[in-house]
């Protein structure tokens, strides 16, 4: 049995996924499977919430920081783990959404040098940029 098939287990049984970890920490599930690069998992904690819970409740879960102000996203950049950074943005996640110090995940990615994720990133990123010659 894969962690998915956990993850939909413990929901089925009536986990909630809006509990966070100890402190320092304060890491919802979301969280945890981005550290890990469960993409799967992810996807499960999502649909499941959109199921139940309705797709604004599900979009305002998965969006939820960390007790560090850090979103899930923001984790994966950390990590540089691409495929569950991907399938956050696609599920519910604005590229621009932004962290401790104003930073989105594409400031990590790019602090870090971490070039697919930084393209990978930049590929999401809709509308006007900052211009400095503006």
């Amino acid at each position: 049995m894969g962690h998915a098939e956990c993850a939909r287990l413990l929901l089925k049984a009536g986990a909630d996924q809006n509990c966070t970890s100890h402190p320092p920490e304060g890491a919802l599930p979301v969280h945890l499977a981005a550290s890990c690069n469960h993409t799967a998992v992810a996807d499960v904690l999502f649909r499941h919430a959109n199921s139940s819970l309705g797709f604004r409740t599900a979009q305002a879960i998965l969006l939820r920081p960390n007790a560090g102000g850090l979103s899930a996203l923001h984790i994966a950049a950390l990590h540089n783990h691409v495929d569950v950074a991907q399938r956050l943005l696609h599920l519910v996640f604005p590229v621009d959404t932004r962290g401790p110090q104003g930073r989105t995940a594409l400031h990590l990615a790019a602090m870090k040098g971490l070039t697919d994720l930084t393209r990978m990133l930049l590929k999401h990123v809709s509308g006007p940029q900052d211009d400095a010659s503006a």
